[in-house]
Formats: C-alpha cells, structure tokens, sequence
C-alpha cells in the first residue's frame, strides 16, 4: 500500500465545536479523530452495528495527537487513516488531516484493543482476519506515541465531580470516549484555554470503563505550560482517563 492509494476522506467540522476564540475545543478534536477512524471501519464492512453483531468492538487505549495548524473555522478538512502497527492485542491507526490546500492540521496516533460486548474483557486471540482488511502503511505520524501515560502522585488539585448523563452513553452501554475530551476541556481555566489557539500536543489514557450515572472525579495538575487531568470513578476509587495538554514546537 502506497500512501498515495489511501481513502481520502472530505469532513466538515461542526461550528458547535468552536470557542470563544474561534478555535476547536478537544470535543471537537475527539470527533474528528473518531469519524476518521468509524467511516474506515464502515468502508471495510466493519461499522458498529456488525461488529456488535460479532461479539465485538474496538476500545480505544490512548491517543496522542499533535495539533500542528489549529483548526479556527469550519471550512473542512481532508483525512486519511491507516493501520501502522499491529502487535495483538493492540493494535496502532495514524489519523491525518489537512486543510483543503494540503496544509497539514492534525497527526495522531491512536493505539485501540478488540474487546467482547458480552463479557467486557479484551480479546486476547483475535483473528488476524478481521484486520487484514484495513489499509496498512508503515509510516508512522506521531512517532513518539505511548500505549500508556506515566503519571505522578504529587500536586493533584481536586477540580470538580462529574455524573456521567445518559446522553454520553453510547451503543456500547459506557460513556463514549468522544465525551472524554469535554470533561477535559471543562477542567482548564480561559487562561489555559489559550494553549488551543497555537500548536498542541493532547494525550489521553482510557483505562476503565464509564457506566451511566458514575460520579467521576476530576482532577488536575498544572506543570508550567502543561496541565494534565485525570478521572476517577468515585465508586470503585480507579482512574478512569488521564489527558494532557502542552505546547508543541512546529
């Protein structure tokens, strides 16, 4: 596969998804990143519907992604997504977007595992079959991408309790990993809001599962220009996501 043969898809961002600055929100990231990756999916015969048919989905565990143009309108983009590693059961898609003129605007590296809609768990024997499917290419976008964000223990400020609405419960039956992104969004002060008028670097972890009505608590840790926050469900007291922003030098 030649990168030049990859599906181009055309999206057009939601002028919902701007701020007060005219700028994207990480919701808005969020959307774009996963409508990429669902219309692949879809394009292969693998949408929600029969993959929930067979007796799986795809969990995203973390997402790296370098925001290297901020989008500051709703003029649409061009996408392409691939497959750039696989080492069940992870299994790594890069997401790119540009504007129109070919500028580039978003790279990300996506890191997902297959999991069972029945028991919940992660399936460790998937059949290479169901990926073999999708486009592969070697290159690699975000090359310093991690399955997991190490985090410290010190300087947490607690910020706020969530309760998880039944309008951020998906297909799935848990709170769909494109809500994460506003939890986030929501924990920055307007100062720190700034960071998305430049370029960023945004990571999140998805470590556990959201159900309908969860109180989650939000923390958060700034570190000079980097803030970081987490989530934890106050039930069972286990980090749920962890997101980070920071300034990227372009």
């Amino acid at each position: 596969m030649q990168y030049e043969d990859l599906s181009v898809q055309r999206l057009y961002p939601l002028n919902g998804e701007l701020n007060e600055h005219s700028t994207f929100k990480l919701p808005g990231y969020h959307q774009l990143l996963c409508l990429t990756a669902e219309n692949e999916m879809t394009r292969c015969g693998r949408d929600i519907a029969n993959t929930i048919a067979a007796d799986y989905a795809w969990a995203l565990t973390s997402m790296t992604v370098d925001v290297v143009k901020p989008l500051r309108d709703s003029l649409p983009v061009t996408a392409r997504t691939w497959l750039s590693g696989i080492k069940l059961p992870y299994v790594r898609r890069e997401v790119e977007m540009c504007r129109e003129d070919g500028t580039p605007a978003v790279m990300a590296s996506l890191f997902s595992v297959p999991f069972s809609v029945t028991t919940k768990g992660i399936i460790r024997d998937f059949g290479t079959g169901e990926i073999d499917i999708y486009d592969r290419l070697e290159r690699v976008l975000v090359p310093d991408a991690q399955k997991h964000m190490r985090l410290g223990s010190e300087g947490w400020v607690n910020h706020s309790t969530r309760t998880v609405m039944p309008s951020d419960i998906d297909a799935l039956g848990h709170m769909n990993n494109c809500r994460y992104g506003a939890l986030i969004y929501d924990a920055l002060t307007a100062e720190e809001r700034l960071l998305f008028n430049a370029p960023f670097r945004y990571v999140i972890d998805f470590r556990h599962q959201l159900a309908p009505d969860a109180q989650v608590v939000i923390e958060k840790l700034v570190e000079g220009d980097t803030i970081t926050v987490r989530g934890t469900d106050a039930s069972t007291g286990k980090l749920s996501f962890a997101g980070r922003v920071s300034p990227l030098e372009v």
